[in-house]
C-alpha cells in the first residue's frame, strides 16, 4: 500500500491532463454516437466504463481541489495523500454513494456585498463531477436544440444568431410578436420520479441522484460558482426538456422567448406553458410576462432587439445594462483614492467583459458609445501631476481601445460539443449532399442554423 501511494505521489506531477481530457472525451463521443443510433445497452455499458476510468477520477479530483477551493474560501487544502484517498474512495463507492449534509460558504459579489450559498462537501462535489461527465453526451443527443443554456456561456451567441434567423426580413419578422417569460421562483419541488425516467444512467446512479434530491439538490441556473462540478444546471435542462408548444421558442436558463405569428394566441401559449410546468410537478411558481411587437423592440438577456419598417434587425445593449455598466465605470474614475495607473488596471477587465458580451451588437450609436466616458476619464487622469496628455492617452488606449464592432455574426462549425451535429451541404449547383465536412454552404437539420466555415 505504501509503495502504491509513493508511485501516485511521484506520478501526480507528471500527469498529462491533456491526455486525460482526450481519454474522457473519446468515451463521451462513443456514448453520444451510441445514443444517436438508439443502442441504449451500449450507452449504459460505456457509461460504466467511463465511471471506472482513472482519467475521469483524476480530473474530478483536480476540479474540486484546484478550481472550487478558491471560490468557496475553504480554509484547508489537500495534499497528495488526501487526493489519492479521494480517488480510491470514488472508485470504491461510486455505485453506492450517500451524500453528506450541506455546508454554508460565504463569497463576495461583484457589487462588493457578501452573500452565502449552501454547498455539498468535497467528496459529494467530486461524485457530482463524475455523474455530470457521463450525462453530458446523453443530454447533447437528447435535449432540444432550442435550449441554449446547456452548452455553456458561449452558446448565448448561438441564441443571438437563432433570434436573428427568426426575426429577419426573410422570416417576416415585422409581422411577429414576441412573448418573453421569465420564471423568478426557485424550483424546489418537482416530480422526481418523472426526472429519473428521463435520464439514461445505471440504476445505482439513479439511486445516488435520488439521495441528493433528498439532501437539498434542486434545479437551478443561478449558481455559477460550482458550474464545473454541480449538477443543478444540468438537472434543470433535463427537467425542462420535452417542451413542445407547437411554437417557435428559445430558452436560456429560466428565460423563455416565444415568436408569435399574427394568428397565434398569446393566452393559449401561456396556458400551454403552465400546463407543461404542472406536468413536471411544478404547481406553484412566479413568472413575469412581457409581450410586444418586434417593431416596438424588446429586451432579452441584456440585449435590446428591434425590427425596423424596412425589415432590418437592430441589436444593441439594453438601457438597464448600459446604466449599470456606467455606474461601475464612473465609480472607479471618480474615486480619489486611486491613481491613474490603478484606475486603468481596474477599468480594463470591466470594459473588456462588457465589450466581449456585446461583441455582436451595434455599438456605433453615439448614445451607447464610450466616447464621452473616455473623454471624462482623460480630463480626470490628466489632472494628476505624474501624468501628461501623452501618458494619459496611452493609459486610456489600454482600457478602451478594444475592437468591438463586427459586421456579421459567424458561427463556428463545431456547434456540437462532440462534432457530430448532422448537417446538409448545398453546393453552388443546388445539389444536396450529405456531408459533414465541405467547403460549401452548410446548415444544421436540427436547429436550422447556418454554419459558416
Amino acid at each position: 500500500m505504501f509503495i502504491i501511494i509513493i508511485n501516485f505521489l511521484n506520478s501526480w506531477k507528471l500527469l498529462s491532463w491533456n491526455k486525460s481530457y482526450l481519454n474522457v472525451f473519446r468515451l463521451q463521443k462513443r456514448i453520444f454516437k451510441a445514443l444517436l443510433v438508439g443502442d441504449l445497452k451500449m450507452c449504459l455499458s460505456l457509461q460504466k466504463l467511463l465511471l471506472s476510468s482513472n482519467s475521469l477520477r483524476l480530473l474530478a479530483v483536480r476540479s474540486v481541489t484546484l478550481e472550487n477551493f478558491s471560490k468557496l474560501n475553504e480554509n484547508k487544502s489537500l495534499n497528495f495523500v488526501d487526493k489519492y484517498n479521494l480517488s480510491i474512495y470514488l472508485l470504491n463507492n461510486v455505485y453506492n454513494w450517500k451524500p453528506q449534509k450541506l455546508k454554508k460558504f460565504f463569497f463576495l459579489k461583484k457589487d462588493g456585498s457578501s452573500s452565502f450559498t449552501n454547498s455539498f462537501s468535497l467528496f459529494d462535489r467530486a461524485w457530482q463531477f463524475l455523474i455530470k461527465i457521463i450525462l453530458e453526451p446523453v443530454c447533447e443527443a437528447s435535449i432540444s436544440p432550442r435550449n441554449f443554456s446547456f452548452r455553456g456561456f458561449k452558446s448565448i451567441y448561438f441564441l443571438q444568431r437563432s433570434l436573428f434567423l427568426n426575426l429577419n426580413k426573410k422570416s417576416f419578422g415585422m409581422q411577429k410578436r414576441v412573448l418573453v417569460v421569465f420564471v423568478s421562483t426557485p424550483i424546489k419541488s418537482f416530480d422526481i420520479n418523472l426526472f429519473l425516467k428521463k435520464i439514461l444512467v445505471p440504476r445505482s446512479i439513479k439511486i445516488g441522484i435520488f439521495r441528493f434530491f433528498k439532501m437539498g439538490l434542486f434545479p437551478s441556473f443561478s449558481d455559477f460558482l460550482l458550474q464545473d462540478s454541480d449538477l443543478s444546471g444540468l438537472i434543470a435542462n433535463i427537467l425542462f426538456n420535452g417542451m413542445d408548444l407547437n411554437l417557435q421558442f428559445l430558452q436560456f436558463g429560466f428565460n423563455f422567448l416565444f415568436f408569435l405569428n399574427p394568428k397565434d394566441n398569446e393566452l393559449r401559449c401561456l396556458n400551454s406553458f403552465d400546463k407543461f410546468f404542472r406536468s413536471i410537478g411544478i404547481n406553484s411558481f412566479q413568472k413575469s410576462v412581457r409581450i410586444c411587437s418586434s417593431l416596438e423592440g424588446f429586451d432579452f438577456l441584456d440585449w435590446h432587439f428591434r425590427v425596423y419598417p424596412d425589415g432590418k434587425l437592430f441589436c444593441s445593449p439594453s438601457v438597464n445594462n448600459y446604466r449599470f455598466f456606467l455606474k461601475r465605470v464612473k465609480a472607479i474614475i471618480n474615486n480619489s483614492n486611486f491613481g491613474a495607473n490603478v484606475k486603468c488596471l481596474k477599468l480594463f477587465p470591466i470594459i473588456r467583459e462588457w465589450k466581449y458580451y456585446h461583441q455582436f451588437c451595434n455599438l456605433r450609436d453615439f448614445r451607447i458609445s464610450l466616447f464621452q466616458l473616455k473623454k471624462k476619464a482623460f480630463k480626470i487622469f490628466n489632472k494628476e501631476s505624474k501624468q501628461d496628455s501623452y501618458s494619459t492617452r496611452r493609459l486610456l488606449n489600454k482600457s478602451f481601445s478594444l475592437n468591438s464592432s463586427f459586421n456579421h455574426l459567424k458561427v463556428n462549425s463545431e456547434f456540437s460539443l462532440y462534432g457530430i451535429h448532422i448537417s446538409f451541404c448545398i453546393d453552388f449547383n443546388k445539389r444536396v449532399k450529405y456531408n459533414l465536412y465541405s467547403n460549401t454552404f452548410k446548415f444544421c437539420i436540427h436547429c436550422g442554423m447556418n454554419i459558416v466555415l
